[in-house]
């Protein structure tokens, strides 16, 4: 292929007098055009058939190339997105997304020169709130500086809902698993203070006696109070208060509870734990059958 350019040679009075003609050989140059053409063709093609959103972002937060799905996602025409600044088309803002969003992947790349990767909360038309995924990676130009920034969005609504309804079930389970914890501890609590009360009834002519059976009941009582105070102390989100404490008298309380109304006696002594394998241990506050399958001499 060639190409031809001519120009006029003029006399003195600027009357052409001659034409001049230059012929070139464009063909490698058309060819080296027309493969670069089919290179972005085929680029595009790729970007266009992929369901993430793709768009390219200068310094200027100004989006300079967008593919088919990004369009969608935004649901505005590709016309109407190049030129516009990604805050503007994402969160519908006129500033930087700095206010409502901590991390920005695109600004962390700009900033640090390596890939980042943020969610963010973006609104469709409607109102709704979607979950997007955005993960941003820089562009060089030949010294090395970064020009632009390509930045793929991803919609993870389904995912983000999805997680959410797991959370909403594992916190039903902590919660069915408390309540019936402290159904147990204050069903353990009460036995013993109607044991106690039961207790001290039969125990009216003998005035310490039936005093001793009323005080374990008041500790009963007190125990039942601090418990309550845990739970407020829980529901309403504060930490629990942490302190060294003797398990002896706990233990004591514990087993006099659990035998209450038995004529069973308590016998106790501290060792150390040891770790056996298959071990299992019941439930705490809990002591099934140990009145019942004790010692005859009720030990």
């Amino acid at each position: 292929m060639t190409e031809v350019s001519t120009t006029y040679v003029l006399d003195a009075d600027n009357r052409p007098v001659s034409i001049i003609g230059i012929s070139r050989d464009i063909t490698d140059r058309i060819k080296a055009e027309e493969t670069l053409r089919r290179s972005e063709e085929f680029i595009r093609s790729i970007l266009d058939n992929v369901d993430e959103g793709f768009i390219v972002v200068d310094r200027d937060y100004r989006i300079i190339s967008a593919n088919k799905a990004y369009c969608r996602q935004a649901d505005i025409p590709r016309e109407s997105i190049i030129g516009k600044r990604c805050f503007e088309v994402s969160h519908k803002a006129l500033y930087p997304c700095r206010d409502e969003c901590d991390s920005c992947a695109v600004r962390g790349v700009f900033q640090t020169g390596v890939p980042h990767m943020s969610v963010h909360k973006h609104q469709d038309k409607s109102g709704n709130v979607l979950y997007m995924e955005t993960k941003a990676f820089p562009l060089r130009d030949a010294s090395g500086a970064i020009t632009s920034v390509i930045e793929t969005v991803r919609n993870i609504t389904g995912r983000k809902l999805l997680e959410e309804e797991q959370m909403k079930t594992h916190k039903l389970a902590a919660i069915g698993t408390l309540a019936g914890g402290l159904a147990h501890d204050f069903n353990n609590l009460l036995q013993g203070v109607f044991g106690y009360i039961s207790a001290a009834k039969l125990k009216l002519d003998n005035k310490a006696k039936a005093l001793a059976m009323l005080e374990q009941a008041e500790r009963a009582l007190t125990m039942s109070v601090n418990l309550t105070t845990q739970l407020l102390t829980f529901s309403k989100g504060g930490k629990p208060v942490k302190r060294r404490l003797n398990l002896d008298p706990v233990i004591a309380n514990s087993v006099r509870f659990a035998l209450s109304g038995s004529r069973a006696a308590p016998s106790r002594s501290i060792c150390l734990p040891v770790r056996r394998p298959g071990l299992k241990l019941s439930s705490p506050g809990r002591c099934p059958g140990a009145a019942e399958e004790g010692p005859r001499d009720g030990r």
